[in-house]
This record gives C-alpha cells, structure tokens and sequence, in this order.
C-alpha cells in the first residue's frame, strides 16, 4: 500500500476515478454534486494505492484558517473493512495540523456518522440535505 498526497493533475484524476465509482455510480449522487468548485488546481488530494489499483482517496478543504474540512473519502468497495478510511482521515488530518488547523469538522452521510464517532469525532448537528444526501456534521479537536 502506498499514500500519495498532492496537488498534481494525475492525484486529481485518480480521486476522480474512484469518486465515480463509489459516488456516482454507487451511490446515485449527480455528477454536478460531486465534482464542485472545490475540486480545483489549488485541493490537496490523498490517494491510496495497492499496485497501480487506485482503493482510496480524499480531500483536504478548509473553513478558515484553523478549521480543517475533510471531504469526499472514499474507498474501493473490493477493498472496504481493511482501515483504509483511517489511514485517509489520518493522513487529512496530519495535514490539517501541519498547516496549523486546530479543529476538523465532517459533513458525514449519515450511514458513516459510527466511523466517524469511532474516530473522535462528535455529532455537532441534526440531519441535514447535502448533495441530495441525509448528512450530519461532526467535528474534534485536531
């Protein structure tokens, strides 16, 4: 298994890759949802590789200065239950802390809310429509 973090075109190619996959063609979320105005030259992109198989990525947004905003984590559903999602939180959040961000907050689908508690993270709203998706948003102290 390896981890790539960045900003290059072919990170950013592969993230999308895997976000049709399991966004869009998995979870039936539009393609205009999906890929957005965050999905620029400047996002920092974490993908994992086993071989050349892309099984994981994220996002890295953030609110202001000090609040971090992981986003669109997902893993290859031949790869799920292998602790992928931590590795691609943790490594978010190392970012996160290098660039001086104090706390993360998480629009989580509401299927993902446990992970996301198994994480450190805390419910911090009600249910909510994002993307055409029932969310919560949870945050912890990075």
């Amino acid at each position: 298994m390896k981890i790539e973090v960045g900003k290059d075109r072919w990170l950013q190619a592969c993230a999308f890759w895997l976000r049709m996959e399991v966004f869009v063609k998995e979870q039936g979320i539009s393609l205009k949802d999906e890929f957005d105005r965050f999905d620029t030259d400047q996002t920092t992109y974490v993908v994992v590789f086993e071989d050349k198989n892309i099984i994981a990525t994220g996002r890295i947004q953030k609110d202001s200065a000090e609040i971090l905003r992981p986003e669109r984590i997902c893993i290859h559903p031949d790869y799920r239950g292998k602790s992928l999602g931590s590795a691609v939180l943790n490594k978010l959040e190392d970012i996160g802390r290098a660039e001086g961000c104090e706390k993360s907050i998480i629009h989580a689908l509401v299927s993902a809310v446990k992970f996301y508690e198994k994480q450190g993270y805390k419910i911090v709203s009600d249910k909510y429509i994002e993307d055409g998706c029932e969310c919560i948003s949870l945050e912890k102290k990075i």
